[in-house]
């Protein structure tokens, strides 16, 4: 353990021992940052978490898109927020992904039947979901006007979707607790899930 986490050896211990509360310290700074460092390289191996701020993580503490205390309905945005680790982690299953693992799937979008089902057509493009996705971008836009007097509709693909689903990987030299960055994780969580909401409910819709 003490070579593991680069603790001082044996004999600078025994010549020179510390104090409990301070060698207990020591230890647990030592393993907080073995294991920091160990999940944060192992994390950025994985193409699925390229949209999540794995930087942001600290042992101990809630990654920001885990925090649902400021809001005034905690457990109605634990509903939601299921969603929305699902698509930052890349574990929703939409068509394209479906597609790769089922007999006659296609990866063509069942709601609109224009272009494959990716992410990006989920967030961004699928014409049956726009009337939902234009109120929450709105509300995007006026709050990116606070962060970076940037235009939400003029961002590239790759940048909308990077802030609707971890703003703080778009935006990094501001906290993840910070006023606005809450703010747009809670409009962005809601969006996740009423496109989630409106998917579901237009495909049974077709099947019936």
């Amino acid at each position: 353990m003490i070579f593991k986490y680069g603790l001082p050896s044996p004999l600078q211990l025994l010549n020179c021992a510390p104090k409990k509360f301070q060698w207990k310290r020591t230890v647990q700074i030592a393993i907080y940052k073995y294991w920091k460092e160990a999940i944060i390289s192992s994390g950025k191996s994985y193409a699925s978490l390229r949209h999540l701020n794995i930087d942001a993580y600290n042992p101990g503490k809630f990654h920001h898109l885990l925090d649902i205390n400021t809001t005034n309905d905690p457990t109605r945005e634990t509903t939601r927020l299921a969603i929305k680790l699902k698509l930052v982690t890349g574990t929703y299953i939409l068509q394209n992904k479906r597609f790769r693992y089922t007999e006659n799937e296609t990866p063509i979008c069942k709601l609109c039947d224009h272009g494959d089902e990716t992410l990006c057509h989920f967030l961004l493009d699928c014409q049956i979901l726009e009337p939902i996705r234009r109120k929450y971008f709105h509300q995007i836009d006026e709050i990116l006007q606070l962060i970076s007097e940037e235009n939400f509709t003029t961002l590239s693909s790759h940048d909308k979707i990077q802030i609707i689903l971890d703003c703080s990987l778009h935006y990094p030299g501001l906290k993840g607790n910070s006023e606005n960055i809450v703010k747009l994780d809670a409009i962005c969580r809601q969006m996740s899930y009423a496109l989630h909401i409106a998917r579901y409910r237009s495909l049974d819709i077709k099947r019936k």
